[in-house]
């Protein structure tokens, strides 16, 4: 079902709670296209992967073909090398798990020795090829595995490989492979491994993957003998009963199919008949595609069951081996081989991290992502690549299915994406628009026949009628459809709850058919927004995918922010989801799904379409005086950063009143005036913004401080050094009251300070020596108290010291001062008193 199926693909994409701010991050639009960017795959030369290039190239050259830019190729291989000793599928994909790495190593070394190449490689790093192979070989001589390799291996938080699975008949054959292209067959037990190899053998004389079956396979049959032929091990098996066995399917194959598993079996054991060569050349001949107006002119498409598919790059080559390539037509052949190679080395994609191709999906999504905020769009080369993956009316995911293709099957969703990646980047004249009209029309009649309540399949075939509708909508031949029909049958799943089908995925996918086809009455609107609703997990800031989900991702946020919106109901509930997102988006350095961050953006762009974005520009670090209008200065903007000029502006001074916000067209700004005066201390501000959607609320602090008027006076003005002069500062507030309590310091010179004592209410005095001091000196006067503002004065006196003269005089007056006085004293003791007589 598409909704276990999005839960599997997106089950890391968990939303990351966080604490809701009144800074909201600004939306950052140049990270987001750095992010996309690094999805990108238009650096690399090819666009397919190491299998599809490898068989290509073998193809190629069958017939006399050479491949284009091979050093460019050369590179691109060695960027798929990865550390302990292996080669990923390309340079896009980023997990080791996805896929199986002995193949694509073995791909990568055989292309590379074909191009000459395989001294592009360090001698460290094929030793770390060898090492790995020798690693994985299983030795136990009492066990049937014994000699066989381990299908895959891990890597631990060590950073050791260990072997995982059990050992089989593919993975022996690449270890071998491997070690045979780069020289190194002695690092392991090739003897062990071909006994290994010949137990698989089974007594009909086929192939199976492990050793013990009584039946074979047809693929590992072939590919054990066309393996065992390069190595130049085909005698260590048994060819006699392998040819018996196939010899006489031949004679009794049904179908040309069965035909050619045959065949080519027998061709790579060098035991074709030459005559059964040339009639199954001219059986093939007549499913080689000959009409020119069809993309895949030249190539082999069979029937296999109730499908086609293309063989050519697995047919071309026998037809070389088997010489009966004259049985064809070569020349369409040839053209066909290098259209696809052509379209392999068409650049222009994204590739999510677990792919190993561009797709169209990942492309979508950052083709969409950009778009909604107006990023710069390769155009030219996304129109190229896009048409590489079209064939006869529709789209297929990748140039990997591309080639394997029949072209007669319709791919809805990769069809839908590849419309919307061609009209938004306005390129949908490159295709033939009444021909894929058709065939979605065409492929509707056939959806409608799968939409039946309680069926299991009826949530893939919801997601389908999207696709087919929307793609339709964007050619405009929605005309092409039975709205009403399709409408109906798509009512009929809503569940009693509101939902569809009690799945997020297919709720959104039937909301959004019937909002194109205009038939969303035909469903109970309010209960399905209500069961939406329901969804929703503050605590995540998101949506779950159903109610008995425990987690909220991004797809499903996104999937029930979409269905909300386009039921008109009222986002506004949601806002702290933007904030979020907003945090997410500033914290990534890298994504490795394009979904996760098309998802993300999506998010952001659903909300932030009408969201204001409000930044207080005035700073309130510093305090205020209370003789000042305070300027508030608030600037609201949109997601991408333009201004909202229209907004209703209002700023609260708590507990004291409100103030209108005038918006000012030269600072892009709204703004208030407030007088302080009568304001003291601490006060607390909330600005709101209101616009016809949105009302957003932030809260500040600002503190407000009284104003000192101070006077001082310094007398003396002019003293002689070691004299005294007297400061006197006369502290009052802004309406003259004296201020008492402040703490007034006079400094004659740095790092002196003398404290001023209060003689009275508001009057400060202190006496401050003048020794050691001379000149012209500015005493500087500061005055502090809590609550007010801090006040600085300055007075300047005169310091003299007496000149060296006057200094002598007055010494010498005070000396004959003395000495007079004692002369008189002396003079008054010698003087004899008179008797009476």
């Amino acid at each position: 079902m598409e909704r276990k199926l999005l839960s599997c693909l997106l089950i890391s994409l968990i939303l990351v709670s966080a604490t809701m701010i009144t800074a909201t991050p600004q939306l950052d639009t140049s990270k987001i296209s750095a992010l996309v960017e690094k999805r990108s795959c238009k650096y690399y030369v090819v666009q397919a992967d190491l299998e599809t290039l490898s068989v290509l190239y073998d193809t190629l050259v069958s017939l006399n073909l050479n491949m284009p830019k091979s050093s460019e190729v050369v590179s691109w291989i060695l960027d798929c090398y990865r550390d302990y000793g292996f080669f990923a599928p390309s340079p896009f994909i980023v997990t080791i798990y996805a896929y199986n790495k002995l193949a694509t190593t073995y791909y990568a070394l055989k292309l590379l020795k074909s191009l000459n190449a395989l001294n592009k490689l360090s001698e460290e790093q094929l030793n770390q090829i060898a090492k790995l192979c020798s690693k994985l070989q299983y030795l136990n001589t009492s066990s049937e595995m014994n000699g066989g390799f381990y299908e895959d291996f891990i890597i631990t938080g060590k950073g050791e490989i260990k072997p995982h699975r059990l050992p089989s008949a593919a993975s022996t054959l690449l270890c071998l492979l491997i070690l045979h292209i780069i020289g190194k067959l002695d690092v392991v037990n090739v003897d062990a491994a071909l006994d290994y190899l010949a137990r698989c053998q089974t007594p009909d004389g086929g192939f199976y993957y492990r050793p013990g079956a009584t039946f074979s396979a047809n693929d590992i049959t072939y590919f054990t003998v066309k393996s065992l032929r390069e190595l130049g091990y085909l005698d260590k098996i048994d060819l006699t009963k392998l040819k018996e066995k196939y010899l006489s399917e031949l004679t009794r194959a049904r179908s040309l199919t069965d035909v050619l598993q045959s065949a080519l079996i027998l061709s790579e054991a060098n035991a074709l008949p030459e005559e059964k060569a040339e009639e199954i050349a001219g059986a093939l001949a007549s499913f080689q595609v000959l009409d020119e107006s069809f993309e895949k002119y030249g190539a082999f498409i069979i029937p296999y069951g109730s499908r086609k598919y293309d063989v050519t790059l697995y047919i071309t080559p026998f037809l070389a081996k088997e010489k009966v390539l004259d049985k064809v037509n070569v020349d369409a052949l040839k053209e066909y081989l290098e259209n696809l190679t052509k379209r392999v080395f068409t650049v222009g994609g994204y590739a999510d991290a677990t792919e190993t191709v561009p797709s169209i999906k990942s492309t979508f999504y950052a083709v969409k992502t950009l778009s909604y905020f107006n990023l710069p769009l390769d155009k030219e080369n996304l129109a190229e690549w896009i048409m590489t993956c079209y064939l006869n009316g529709s789209f297929l995911p990748s140039i990997k299915e591309y080639a394997t293709a029949s072209g007669t099957e319709v791919n809805s969703e990769a069809t839908c994406q590849a419309l919307e990646i061609l009209s938004t980047i306005g390129e949908l004249n490159i295709i033939d628009e009444n021909k894929v009209s058709f065939k979605l029309a065409n492929r509707a009649k056939e959806v409608l026949k799968h939409l039946k309540k309680d069926s299991p399949e009826s949530s893939l075939f919801i997601a389908e009628a999207y696709y087919i509708v929307r793609s339709l909508e964007i050619l405009n031949h929605l005309d092409l459809i039975n709205a009403e029909e399709l409408s109906l049958k798509i009512a009929s799943l809503q569940e009693e709850d509101g939902s569809i089908e009690k799945c997020l995925p297919c709720t959104y996918f039937a909301v959004k058919t019937l909002k194109i086809l205009g038939k969303l009455e035909k469903i109970d609107t309010v209960k399905l927004a209500e069961w939406t609703k329901s969804l929703y997990r503050p605590d995540q800031k998101g949506f779950v995918p159903e109610p008995e989900n425990k987690y909220a991702y991004l797809w499903s946020t996104f999937y029930a922010l979409e269905i909300l919106k386009t039921l008109n109901t009222s986002l506004s509930d949601y806002t702290e989801i933007l904030e979020t997102r907003l945090q997410d988006l500033a914290g990534l350095s890298e994504v490795k799904w394009t979904s996760s961050i098309y998802y993300l953006a999506s998010i952001i762009k659903i909300l932030g379409e009408k969201a204001v974005f409000i930044n207080l520009n005035t700073d309130l670090t510093k305090p205020f005086l209370e003789n000042e209008t305070l300027k508030i200065s608030v600037s609201a903007k949109t997601i991408l950063g333009e201004p909202v000029a229209n907004a209703l502006v209002t700023v609260e001074v708590v507990g004291v009143g409100e103030y209108s916000a005038e918006y000012s067209s030269e600072e892009k700004a709204y703004i208030a005036e407030i007088p302080l005066k009568g304001l003291k201390g601490k006060n607390s501000l909330k600005i709101t913004v209101k616009t016809e959607y949105y009302e957003k609320t932030i809260e500040a602090e600002f503190t407000v401080i009284k104003v000192i008027q101070a006077t001082a006076t310094a007398e003396p003005k002019k003293v002689n050094e070691g004299e005294s002069v007297t400061v006197k500062v006369l502290v009052k507030d802004i309406e003259g009251n004296p201020i008492s309590g402040a703490t007034v310091t006079v400094s004659p010179k740095t790092g002196i300070f003398y404290k001023c004592s209060e003689k009275e209410t508001g009057v400060y005095e202190a006496k401050i020596p003048t020794k050691g001091l001379s000149g012209k000196i500015m005493l500087k006067i500061k005055v502090e108290k809590t609550g007010y503002q801090t006040t600085y004065l300055s007075k300047e006196i005169t310091v003299t010291k007496p000149s060296f003269p006057t200094i002598y005089l007055a010494a010498a007056i005070g000396i004959i001062a003395i000495a007079i006085l004692i002369f008189l004293l002396k003079k008054k003791q010698k003087t004899p008193h008179k008797t009476k007589s």
